[in-house]
């Protein structure tokens, strides 16, 4: 293999077939160093045994050499059978059933000497090991390892052994690679941490079985995300606070228009949210803020009027949103009030032709569109703003750092609004957000109950489904949130969207139906139509219904097997009941088994309808575990850094990011390895 650069495109590996090429861009990144950027969940002990076998080894994976002696083909329901022996005189029988001879006599020729893998038995007193996992031949003894690292590759149709060999290939040739260190050094010997190189190669070329014993160079490699992921943040507030061209909004007639117009009066947390951010519009520099409120709360108002005092001012706006669903939403709640002024607005998503893009695009330029709202398509490098205001991103988190960077490139003087119904813990705020404005919203609604939250067992499943009854007599709607699809081959959970659909159907027929994210958006938005409707009652679905959803006659929400979810996550799905002054409920269905954490954070749900507060205690139940990621917490996904257990090195890198802000190549090296290095001038220029 001709000698790689890191930032290369997978393209050049010459050897990736185009199906695993077309998988690992869709799932890593286009880049070499986007799937070496990719911690393992555990470590595959090979237990490589150089000595006689023993009745000790039974029901364990070991690995040992062997020489072929002969292969018997098998007959209807007997095994195929390799009878082995290895160098001790020890008979050892390779079994497979249903294989085919070409694989057999291509891969066990009699005197051959192989190393095998795989879970000692015996059957009559005969040592034997059935379907391998792994054969190597001589030629491949020098590369074996005992230690293999499991990397999560669930859902991406890509297999370990695939996986594991591209890793293998890909990091002989980074480890070639040298870096100017840009960690301090008295952080370097503190913490006794090698390079980012060998930190880099160490986690995927273990030499212990402890999956723990990666942790030294997990937090050298978590430092370097979060130093590149603030060089990032903060260079976005750098660039948008002191822009020389400041857009200055002054005209709040409209928002008070709008205000007086409202069925309900704006929180005192609502009205000082407001008057912080009407402050930014009209100070010297431009906004740069987070609104961060609870669920329910009432942060889309505040949008509305910031967005209303741009668009009275002459500006354009955006919104971006993650899904389809909440773009919908947003669409129609913000048409139903800003049309009545003249303003235009549009809804840009994936699914529009390409006449209606070139359309959207050709009038967004010629300021014939006031406010586009959209979801990823918002990001198109066609797209361009004639007069952009502000830009508001809703749940921000949910999107990588280079998305949020292709918006915002695409005005250099606006205004930028972060929302976020994620309460985040103060020491975590500075990881996700940098240095930034925050406005928070506690207080609800007037009219707003608390949520009833219980947990229920599997024994009182029936006293359930009697309940959901009487609430469908009622005309009240119901969620049944469940953690898995069930369409997975991977998947072994018996709580399933499917299976859980199933079961309902017999006792609530077409009153019942499912969504789930690998439907057409098309089929689903129809579905979530009909439920609005009172067409279907009971809609039973993953978490794709956790941002956003409204509908105000849904009271009930049932999350089933929430020991699998995060507090944060359990907190955004209770959100979406509550939304109005009927009695709503929360009911956590789990299964029997499940550990003390997991009890102590359900009763917290259960005692709490605080999100903050939930949140942060999270971070205590959390703080010495989870240690592959934060998938379930609300909080944006890392490839290395823990927020419960890494929070004491942010000072450290802060202090490290003011000492490095002059060394550009240094910089230049980093922002390419976790960004790529076509964004290095956008974060120094100007």
């Amino acid at each position: 293999m001709h000698k790689i650069n890191f930032d290369e495109n997978i393209d050049c590996l010459q050897f990736i077939k185009p199906s695993l090429n077309k998988k690992l861009k869709i799932h890593f990144g286009h880049r070499i160093i986007d799937y070496l950027l990719t911690f393992p969940k555990n470590i595959n002990y090979k237990n490589y045994i150089q000595r006689p076998i023993s009745l000790g080894d039974l029901k364990k994976q070991i690995t040992i050499d062997i020489t072929v002696k002969s292969v018997k083909m098998g007959f209807l329901k007997s095994p195929s059978t390799i009878l082995c022996e290895n160098k001790f005189g020890q008979r050892i029988n390779i079994l497979y059933f249903n294989i085919s001879q070409k694989f057999l006599t291509e891969r066990y020729k009699k005197g051959e000497i192989l190393r095998i893998t795989g879970t000692l038995n015996i059957f009559k007193d005969i040592f034997q090991i059935l379907h391998p996992n792994s054969i190597l031949d001589v030629s491949k003894f020098q590369s074996f390892s005992e230690f293999e690292p499991i990397y999560n590759l669930r859902r991406t149709n890509i297999k370990q052994k695939q996986f594991s060999e591209l890793i293998k290939r890909s990091i002989i040739e980074f480890d070639r690679q040298k870096f100017d260190e840009w960690i301090q050094k008295k952080i370097l010997l503190k913490y006794k941490w090698s390079s980012f190189s060998e930190s880099l190669k160490f986690i995927h070329t273990p030499i212990t079985k402890n999956i723990l014993d990666l942790e030294k160079f997990r937090k050298r490699l978590a430092f370097d995300e979060v130093l590149s992921n603030l060089i990032a943040v903060n260079s976005f507030k750098k660039k948008y606070s002191f822009s020389s061209n400041k857009i200055f909004i002054k005209n709040t007639t409209l928002s008070n228009k709008i205000i007086s117009t409202l069925n309900f009066s704006l929180t005192n947390d609502q009205k000082l949210a407001y008057k912080q951010i009407t402050y930014d519009l009209n100070s010297e520099k431009s906004m740069f803020r987070l609104l961060q409120g609870d669920v329910g709360s009432g942060k889309t108002i505040i949008s509305l009027l910031t967005i209303s005092d741009v668009l009275n001012s002459g500006y354009q706006g955006a919104l971006m949103v993650p899904s389809e669903i909440l773009a919908h939403q947003h669409f129609n709640y913000f048409s139903s009030i800003l049309k009545n002024y003249g303003f235009k607005i549009k809804l840009l998503t994936g699914k529009l032709s390409i006449k209606e893009k070139k359309e959207i695009y050709n009038d967004l330029k010629i300021h014939k569109i006031d406010l586009l709202i959209g979801t990823h398509s918002l990001f198109n490098k066609d797209l361009f703003f004639s007069k952009l205001g502000v830009i508001v991103i809703d749940e921000q988190h949910k999107f990588g750092v280079n998305q949020r960077l292709n918006l915002l490139n695409k005005s250099e003087n606006s205004n930028v609004l972060i929302m976020s119904a994620t309460p985040i813990p103060r020491s975590l705020t500075f990881v996700v957000y940098g240095e930034i404005d925050i406005s928070i919203i506690k207080e609800k609604p007037k009219n707003r109950k608390n949520t009833n939250t219980s947990i229920v067992g599997p024994k009182k499943l029936r006293e359930l489904i009697s309940g959901l009854k009487r609430l469908i007599k009622k005309n009240e709607k119901i969620f049944w949130v469940l953690p898995e699809i069930g369409t997975d081959e991977e998947s072994d959970s018996q709580s399933s969207v499917i299976k859980r659909y199933d079961y309902l159907f017999k006792v609530f027929g077409e009153k019942v139906n499912f969504i789930h994210g690998k439907m057409k958006k098309k089929l689903i938005n129809d579905k979530i139509c009909k439920f609005k409707n009172e067409q279907i009652m009971i809609l039973v679905s993953t978490t794709l219904i956790e941002v956003g959803i409204d509908i105000p006659t849904a009271t009930t929400i049932v999350i089933e097997e929430p020991n699998k979810f995060g507090l944060a996550q359990l907190h955004q799905l209770r959100g979406r009941v509550g939304r109005n002054n009927l009695i709503s409920n929360c009911i956590l269905f789990h299964n029997d088994k499940m550990s003390e954490n997991a009890k102590k954070r359900l009763e917290i749900m259960r005692m709490s309808n605080d999100g903050f507060f939930i949140a942060e205690k999270d971070l205590e139940i959390r703080g010495g575990g989870d240690m592959f990621g934060t998938k379930q917490t609300g909080l944006p996904s890392w490839r290395f850094f823990n927020p419960y257990n890494d929070i004491e090195l942010i000072e450290e890198v802060k202090e490290n990011l003011v000492s490095l802000m002059d060394k550009k190549q240094r910089v230049r090296d980093l922002i390419s390895i976790f960004f790529n290095e076509s964004k290095f001038d956008y974060f120094f220029s100007g």
